[in-house]
Order: structure tokens, then C-alpha cells, then sequence
């Protein structure tokens, strides 16, 4: 039984020495302390740190926050039901198979942020806010098609009729018609 420190630890698994840590609280890794010259050193069996790295190594099963691609007939090469974290996802983007998949990925993750029914709360539709009396920025923004920061910026300016009401800007409707009016002309 070999033992090696916690820096070895982190080189072996290419993580940094806090997620060795993290995976010793979590159960993951064993790990014993030796007596050093000021306090006793966290030790941590080569074997077992090296069974870690090979299961990190594998491919999941799809984790929160990872984006599943899906393919056709002529995806150029991606593969179905594929699930890719956001991070390797971006470093993927090199090729035009790359940015095809990439743009699925999105289409596919914003499709699914859309969709009501699924216990996640999307952004309502304009419909749902013409009968409002009163929009905040975000709302505002939705319905005229302006960026919030516009017309944070208008409010500020004395362009834009508003008022806050609690923690944020309340716009009546009618102003924001007036407003987004004067802006197109």
C-alpha cells in the first residue's frame, strides 16, 4: 500500500488539492494522517486515488447542468443522445460539425426552458403581460424589445415614465407604448 500526499493526489486525478479534500469528505478517497514535523499530514493510498481517476475518467450518465445533443440523419458526425457538459461543449466548437452541435445544443436548452408543465417556471409570454398594470424592467424589455439597460437608461433620463415600487421600476404599459412610439420614429 503505497501513500501519497495530497498534491500527488491532485496531480493523479487533475483536480486541484481541495477537491482531494472534497472527495475524502464525500466518502470517494480514504484518508489517514502521519505525524509530520508541525502537524499531521492528510496520506492517501495510490491505489485507491488511481481507481478514483479512472471512474472520473469514464463517461457519465448526463449531470445537472450538462447539455444532451441530438442528432439526425446527417448531424456530421454527432452522435445521439450525447451528453456533454457546458464547459467541453464550448471547447468543442472548433469545426463547423462543432458548431452545428453547439447551436443544437442551445436550441435544445433553451426549448426545454420554454416549456411549461416541467416544474420550472419559464418567462412569461407576452400574452400573459398585456393584461399587467404595472411592468417591471425585465417584463418591460420582454414586450418592447428593448434591453433592460436601455430603458433603465431612458427612466434615468426622464424619457421613460416610471416609478419604483418596492425594489425595482414599475412601468405602466401605456407609457412604455408612448415611449417605444417616440423610439421608432
Amino acid at each position: 500500500m503505497t501513500k501519497i500526499t495530497k498534491t500527488e493526489a491532485a496531480a493523479l486525478l487533475d483536480k486541484t488539492p481541495r477537491a482531494v479534500e472534497r472527495y475524502a469528505a464525500s466518502g470517494r478517497l480514504s484518508v489517514t494522517y502521519e505525524k509530520g514535523k508541525t502537524r499531521d499530514t492528510p496520506v492517501y493510498d495510490r491505489a485507491e486515488v488511481e481507481a478514483l481517476a479512472d471512474e472520473l475518467r469514464q463517461p457519465a450518465t448526463p449531470a445537472r447542468g450538462a447539455i444532451a445533443t441530438r442528432g439526425d440523419n446527417n448531424d456530421g458526425g454527432v452522435s445521439q443522445g450525447v451528453a456533454i457538459p457546458p464547459s467541453q461543449a464550448l471547447q468543442r466548437v472548433g469545426s463547423v460539425e462543432g458548431v452545428k452541435a453547439f447551436a443544437l445544443m442551445i436550441a435544445d436548452a433553451l426549448r426545454g426552458a420554454q416549456t411549461p408543465g416541467d416544474g420550472q417556471a419559464g418567462a412569461p409570454s407576452i400574452a400573459d403581460l398585456s393584461h399587467k398594470l404595472a411592468l417591471n424592467l425585465a417584463e418591460a424589455a420582454r414586450v418592447s424589445g428593448l434591453s433592460a439597460n436601455h430603458l433603465r437608461g431612458a427612466i434615468h433620463e426622464g424619457k421613460l415614465k416610471a416609478k419604483i415600487v418596492g425594489r425595482g421600476w414599475k412601468i405602466a404599459p401605456d407609457a412604455l407604448k408612448t415611449y417605444v412610439g417616440k423610439v421608432l420614429k
